[in-house]
């Protein structure tokens, strides 16, 4: 299973580079609607969506709410009072998909370690930001 897990950080670590150097581009686009249809317990603010040879990939951070555990899930999961935590308190993880033809997600990718790199050279990617350094650095110059 180690191999299979391995496969996936290699994916990611290969649309990373590929983002990084121009190769994949990525374009910011509103989320589809389904997923934000709890607004109150978990929300999308922006999706991009790239293509790669012929299947298209789309990249969001899910932003959802955890809410304070019951008595009897403490109990069960060993919760001490030295673990106490502000709740609800929001948190995140960032989504990778395949899409199928009509844009839903047919297909997750597992999370790895790559993600959030992956999402932040993305943004870095679709704000322009390499773009506006070079604009700035050359009226520097």
């Amino acid at each position: 299973m180690a191999t299979e897990k391995n496969r996936w950080i290699d994916a990611v670590g290969k649309l990373l580079r590929l983002t990084q150097e121009g190769e994949l581009e990525w374009k910011p686009k509103d989320p589809p609607p389904y997923l934000n249809l709890q607004l109150d317990r978990k929300r999308v603010d922006v999706v991009y969506e790239a293509r790669h040879k012929d299947r298209r990939l789309r990249l969001y951070q899910l932003m959802y709410k955890i809410e304070k555990p019951t008595d009897s899930f403490a109990a069960l999961t060993g919760a001490t009072i030295f673990n106490q935590r502000q709740y609800p308190y929001w948190t995140n993880e960032v989504v990778l998909e395949l899409l199928d033809q009509s844009g839903f997600g047919a297909w997750t990718f597992p999370e790895t370690e790559l993600l959030d790199d992956l999402l932040a050279a993305v943004r870095y990617q679709a704000a322009g930001v390499k773009e506006f350094l070079d604009e700035i650095l050359a009226v520097a110059s």
